[in-house]
């Protein structure tokens, strides 16, 4: 009897290096390693301290800004003296017949316009109302503003005024120099064919100061 040896063959299912082929098993343990992402601290800004100024605009620099204009009383006007005035100057002399020079400068239109006003003078008919026994002795106006001003000079061809309306005060009424000013609101009107003279001029000052001589 004769036996006849056939080859085995043997086949060993060995692991791949890779792992093998798992896309069709989502029930394995994923080989991928995730790496942890650092998140950076957040820094809290420190509180802003309240601002003094309520409404204040803090956009530009504050060197810029321009002090607002005031529509309030001056110092001048609180303090019952004399307030400064750039327009008008007068003059208080003193005798036995006191009198008052009261002029108005117009640089614009190179006008200068005086008031003289007397005490016990003789009435002019030129009209308003003052304190006491005082009157308008004369009324005129002449050029040059810049000279307005120098009482020391003789008017230039001056333009008498027909009429003095309105009202001049200084308290008290018989002091030698009137310590709160002179208030004056008057109206000077002219006839004249002069091209530079105006048909009125209206002169209004409260608390003028008056030099007393």
């Amino acid at each position: 009897m004769r036996l006849t040896l056939l080859p085995l063959v043997m086949i060993v299912n060995l692991p791949t290096a890779c792992g093998g082929d798992d896309s069709g098993d989502d029930s394995g343990t994923s080989s991928t390693t995730q790496t942890p992402t650092t998140t950076p601290p957040t820094t809290t800004p420190p509180p802003t301290a309240p601002s003094s100024t309520s409404g204040a605009d803090t956009t530009g620099d504050p060197a810029d800004s321009e002090p607002l204009p005031t529509s309030g009383p001056t110092e001048a006007d609180t303090t019952g003296g004399p307030i400064p005035n750039d327009e008008y100057i007068a003059r208080f002399l003193g005798s036995g017949e006191s009198s008052i020079l009261i002029r108005k400068r117009d640089m614009a239109a190179d006008l200068c316009t005086t008031i003289y006003v007397r005490e016990l003078g003789t009435p002019m008919g030129y009209g308003g109302m003052w304190p006491g026994e005082y009157v308008v002795q004369t009324a005129y106006i002449t050029q040059h503003a810049d000279t307005c001003f120098d009482l020391s000079m003789a008017a230039v061809d001056p333009v008498d005024a027909s009429t003095v309306s309105g009202t001049g005060y200084w308290e008290p009424a018989f002091a030698y120099c009137p310590e709160d000013g002179i208030t004056i609101d008057l109206t000077v009107t002219f006839f004249s064919d002069q091209p530079w003279v105006p048909s009125e001029v209206t002169m209004n000052a409260m608390a003028l100061d008056a030099m007393c001589v």
